[in-house]
């Protein structure tokens, strides 16, 4: 299940309505756009208030409705697919869209071992991953 909704940061509301991205993993701009948000609204906050529904995705190469559909055996209710992708799918060369082959792009010394244990709860680079170093970057709702 996910955190308890909270309100998304008011340093990244400030800098969403100067047209910045809060992080890569989230595209504010595109998100406004493909789900029709109002430009008085936020499109992070509804994000976070509504990621859990497995209907909305972060990112424009994600795709949330494939990756369910392709995936929903491993995916509990509740939980926010890209969180899923983030901490379980990659590892296990899920497919975040269609047209992404990842056992093609991922070379053999990823599939070789596995990533160290904090990796499942934490966002990290392969490189992180290989060395047994995390970037700190808590992905909530896991």
């Amino acid at each position: 299940m996910l955190p308890p909704r909270r309100a998304a940061d008011p340093l990244h509301l400030q800098g969403e309505a100067r047209g910045d991205r809060p992080s890569l993993l989230f595209d504010p701009a595109w998100y406004r756009r493909a789900y029709g948000i109002p430009a008085d609204a936020s499109p992070l906050a509804h994000y976070l208030a509504h990621r859990g529904s497995q209907r909305y995705s972060p990112l424009p190469i994600f795709d949330v409705e494939f990756y369910v559909a392709s995936y929903r055996d491993t995916i509990r209710p509740g939980r926010d697919p890209f969180a899923h992708y983030l901490a379980i799918g990659a590892a296990r060369d899920f497919a975040p869209a269609p047209w992404f082959n990842a056992p093609a792009i991922a070379p053999a010394a990823w599939r070789s071992r596995p990533p160290p244990r904090n990796c499942a709860t934490r966002c990290c680079t392969p490189g992180d991953r290989r060395a047994g170093r995390s970037t700190g970057v808590i992905i909530s709702g896991l």
